[in-house]
């Protein structure tokens, strides 16, 4: 279940993040890892993926308040964190 602090941590972020996209949800493809400050969130993001990597190969994190954000934040909460697990993605940005 979310912590406070983490779900104010993603809130915060998605509603940083999105003001700057102009409703424009195609800028999110191509923007940088570094551009998503996860904050507290971060720790909690490197047991999630110890757990994806040596666990079951999946996790759920509950307790995310999506009636409260727009779609636009929303899809930042998903993608900012999915940007940062994955490798590159030639379709989305150069691989190095």
């Amino acid at each position: 279940m979310a912590e406070e602090r983490e779900i104010g941590c993603l809130v915060g972020l998605a509603r940083d993040v999105a003001d700057g996209l102009n409703d424009d949800p195609d800028k999110l493809l191509t923007m940088q890892a570094d551009a998503f400050d996860l904050g507290s969130f971060s720790e909690l993001l490197r047991d999630i993926m110890a757990f994806v990597r040596d666990g079951p190969g999946v996790a759920l994190y509950r307790a995310l308040p999506l009636d409260d954000l727009t779609l636009l934040e929303a899809a930042v909460i998903y993608w900012g964190p999915a940007s940062i697990w994955v490798l590159p993605n030639p379709i989305t940005r150069k691989a190095t």
